[in-house]
């Protein structure tokens, strides 16, 4: 434990780390959002607010946010999506402009929740239940267009949506393999990635929708989550917190639930690498279904997933009542019990000073905990 601020950090209700461009080293804008602020924090030495040189909305709740291409931040609320390109006050490589540059884009209904990912940003909203799919364009020197790709209906709400991050490798990924094993003698190639999402869905369902350029929105694949009412059980209890691809041995998805439950799945079309993420192959019809592998529980609290790295086969810190890790072993995943406070949100952070840093929000304070990189 580095370090711990006064108790100023009440009612927090997102924790984010950004980068100002996808091969920085080091984090440069902590994003911590209220139920109605938002600020922007530097990251190194001391945590400054520069929240007017980076241009987010301030007084909205933030849902999302994230490094759509170099320079460029966006920002996700319940009114719309922001993109901004920070001044140099905010990071040496901003606009020497005087206010940052920023751009909105406004749906007619309400979002609910979204994601950002390279070149892409996809939002849902509720009452009607529809997804969007946003891109990025440059229309001049320093002026820059939000427009929407793709808009559906659809038939339930969604409750989450996690964008893998599109530069992960095969040959990235952490196998744990020992002499003989025909898995590691046979590696198949390298996978090209295809554009998809992973959502949660009250129906309550975990959902791989494409998001190929040029391609009609689909749904590759489908996990149901089952309900036991027997006992009563709230059926919104099972609707998913948080998704994530995972890539440890083999491909997963996992899925918090509002319940404490984390689920793990995988896809039944796959051997070893599942089939939808080859771009050269054809793809699944919706009776491709995901395959229920476990359940755990982890607390009573909604399960949260934050990876410690960007990578897909990063160790993942688990939030429900109290911090688990989860990290890749022999032919499985492993979990260790994380001996800190039950915190509520929590965000990797990288600077010179604290490569390997973690800022958790507990007890109205933020703490910064160091980790070792194995």
């Amino acid at each position: 434990r580095l370090l711990k601020t006064e108790a100023i950090y009440q009612g927090v209700t997102g924790l984010w780390t950004l980068r100002m461009k996808t091969t920085d080293a080091y984090h440069s804008f902590l994003v911590l959002s209220f139920v109605e602020e938002t600020r922007i924090l530097s990251v190194g030495l001391s945590f400054n607010d520069i929240s007017d040189a980076v241009g987010f909305q301030p007084d909205v709740c933030t849902l999302a946010c994230g490094l759509v291409a170099d320079g460029l931040l966006v920002q996700i609320y319940s009114k719309g999506v922001k993109v901004c390109l920070p001044t140099v006050y905010a990071h040496p490589e901003g606009s020497p402009l005087t206010s940052p540059i920023c751009t909105d884009w406004y749906p007619a209904i309400t979002i609910s929740v979204g994601a950002v990912g390279h070149n892409i940003v996809v939002v849902a909203t509720s009452n009607p239940c529809c997804l969007y799919v946003l891109g990025v364009r440059s229309s001049s020197s320093y002026q820059y267009e939000l427009y929407a790709t793709h808009h559906v209906q659809l038939q339930y709400e969604v409750s989450c949506i996690s964008i893998p991050q599109e530069d992960w490798r095969h040959d990235n990924v952490a196998f744990s393999c020992g002499e003989g094993d025909d898995i590691c003698n046979n590696s198949p190639p390298k996978a090209n990635v295809r554009k998809f999402a992973v959502i949660g869905t009250h129906r309550p369902s975990v959902e791989i929708i494409s998001l190929e350029p040029g391609e009609a929105l689909r749904v590759l694949t489908i996990g149901n989550i089952s309900v036991n009412n027997a006992f009563g059980a709230p059926m919104s209890g099972c609707i998913p917190e948080n998704v994530r691809f995972v890539a440890a041995e083999r491909f997963y998805i996992l899925a918090g639930l509002r319940n404490g439950m984390l689920l793990r799945f995988e896809s039944e079309a796959s051997d070893y690498l599942p089939g939808f993420f080859y771009k050269d192959s054809s793809i699944p019809s919706i009776n491709t279904f995901l395959q229920f592998i476990s359940i755990r529980r982890i607390g009573i609290t909604p399960v949260l997933l934050v990876p410690i790295h960007d990578s897909a086969n990063a160790d993942i810190i688990v939030l429900s009542d109290r911090p688990w890790l989860l990290h890749a072993a022999r032919h499985s995943l492993a979990y260790s019990s994380i001996s800190f406070l039950s915190a509520s949100h929590v965000t990797p952070v990288s600077s010179v000073d604290c490569p390997n840093g973690l800022l958790f929000v507990a007890e109205s304070c933020l703490h910064l905990v160091s980790y070792c990189d194995q």
